[in-house]
C-alpha cells in the first residue's frame, strides 16, 4: 500500500488520536459479492473456487481492531453496486453528521481490472466524488482508501481530502492489511511503480520521458510544452509514497569526478530518519545522459535500496554504476555508452532528488 497523502498527521489511528467517533462507508467498505480486492486475474471469469465467505473486508476488520483501541466505529453500507445514487448520498450524509472521522473506500470494481479493461476515464466513478465531498464536508478529517489496479484521478480528493492511501487491490486478507496499516501495526513503506497524473489528458505520463527544448517554466506559460489550465507535472510522480516517520536527504558525493571505461563509480548519500518513529524508506538512484547519440531520458532509475532507520539515526547509502549502467542502444542498434557529462539523482521518489555529476571519458 502506497500512503499518498497524511495531512495534519491523521494516521495512524491510536488511542491518542483527537477521534471519538469514526464512519466507515463507501462501495468498497464491505464488499464481499464481486471480486473487488482481487480483479479477475488471480481467479478468472466464473471461477467455482470463489469463496466470498473468505473475504476479509475493511470494514470487518477495521470495526474490530479500533473497537478495541476505543473508538465508536459505525459501518453504513451504501453505494453497493459501486454506483452511489441519491438515497446512498442521503444516507451517507446523515451518517458522517456527528462522525468525528470518516473512512471512505472508493476505487474501482474488482472485474474492471484487468485483460480488455482498459478505460477512457480514470475519475472515480459512480458519484464516488459526491460520496467523499459529503463526508469531508466542513473541513472533516477524511480518509479515502483507494483500491484500484491502475492509475485514477481524483484532482477534488486530492486538495480537499487529508489522507489517501492507495490499497491497491490487496486479496482475501485486504481488510487484515489495510487495519495494519491505519493503526499503525505497520508503517507504510510502499512507493508508487507508476506515475499518477492530474488528469486522463496528460496520459502518457512517464517518469523516463523524453525533453523538451520547451520545458514550461509555470502553468499557462505561452509557447511552451505544457497546458493553459493545468500543470504540466503529475500529481504523484514514480516512486512516491510517504511513511509515518520523514526522512532527509544529504551529502550526495560520487568517489571520482571521472570515470574511465571498464571502470565503476560510486554514489553515495546520506539518508536521516528525521521523524519519531522507526520507518523504512526505498532510496532510489537515477541518471542522465546530458549528450548522446540520440535524445536520452531526462531519468532513468538505475538503482534502489530499502532501509529501515530508528528514529534520529542515520544510514549512507552507496550505489555503484558500471559502464553498462550507462549505456543504451544507437540508431544503428549498438550498444554503448558515450562519453561526456552524466548527472545522478539521489531520493524518495522520481521528482525530489539531490544530484550530482561525473563525466565519462575514454
Amino acid at each position: 500500500m502506497v500512503l499518498l497523502k497524511n495531512d495534519g498527521g491523521i494516521l495512524p489511528l491510536t488511542p491518542a488520536s483527537p477521534f471519538k467517533k469514526i464512519t466507515i462507508l463507501g462501495p468498497y467498505a464491505d464488499s464481499r459479492s464481486n471480486k473487488d480486492y482481487m480483479s479477475f486475474w488471480t481467479l478468472g471469469l466464473g471461477n467455482p473456487d470463489y469463496d466470498t465467505t473468505k473475504v476479509v473486508t475493511p470494514a470487518m476488520s477495521l470495526k474490530s481492531s479500533l473497537e478495541e483501541m476505543g473508538f465508536e466505529v459505525t459501518i453504513t453500507e451504501i453505494c453497493l453496486d459501486a454506483a452511489c445514487n441519491e438515497k446512498d448520498l442521503s444516507i451517507a450524509m446523515k451518517a458522517t453528521t456527528s462522525s468525528d472521522l470518516v473512512i471512505v473506500c472508493v476505487g474501482e470494481r474488482g472485474m474492471d481490472c484487468g485483460e480488455s479493461r482498459s478505460v477512457s476515464d480514470i475519475n472515480l466513478k459512480g458519484n464516488q466524488e459526491t460520496l467523499l465531498r459529503i463526508a469531508a464536508r466542513g473541513n472533516k478529517p477524511t480518509l479515502m482508501v483507494l483500491f484500484n489496479s491502475r492509475p485514477l484521478t481524483f484532482p477534488w480528493a486530492d486538495e480537499n481530502v487529508q489522507a489517501i492511501l492507495v490499497a491497491w487491490q490487496p486479496g482475501f486478507e485486504t481488510g487484515n492489511a489495510l487495519s495494519d496499516v491505519v493503526t499503525g501495526r505497520v508503517n507504510p513503506s510502499g512507493k508508487l511503480p507508476v506515475t499518477f497524473p492530474r488528469s486522463v489528458g496528460q496520459v502518457p505520463l512517464y517518469y523516463n520521458h523524453l525533453n523538451t527544448g520547451r520545458p514550461q517554466q509555470q502553468q499557462g506559460q505561452m509557447w511552451t510544452s505544457g497546458y493553459l489550465d493545468l500543470s504540466a507535472t503529475p500529481a504523484y510522480p514514480f516512486g512516491y509514497g510517504l511513511s509515518y516517520t520523514t526522512f532527509s536527504y544529504s551529502d550526495v558525493k560520487i568517489n571520482k569526478s571521472q570515470m574511465r571505461a571498464g571502470e565503476t563509480i560510486e554514489v553515495s548519500a546520506t539518508v536521516t530518519n528525521t521523524g519519531s518513529v522507526i520507518g523504512e524508506e526505498v532510496v532510489q538512484l537515477y541518471i542522465h545522459d546530458v549528450a548522446a547519440d540520440i535524445a536520452r531520458p531526462v531519468k532513468e532509475l538505475k538503482g534502489f535500496e530499502k532501509i529501515k532507520l530508528e528514529p534520529a539515526t542515520s544510514r549512507t547509502v552507496t550505489f555503484r554504476l558500471t559502464e553498462k549502467d550507462l549505456s543504451y542502444w544507437n540508431q544503428d542498434a549498438k550498444f554503448k555508452a558515450d562519453p561526456g557529462k552524466f548527472q545522478v539523482f539521489v531520493g524518495g521518489n522520481s521528482r525530489d532528488v539531490k544530484s550530482a555529476e561525473f563525466e565519462l571519458v575514454r
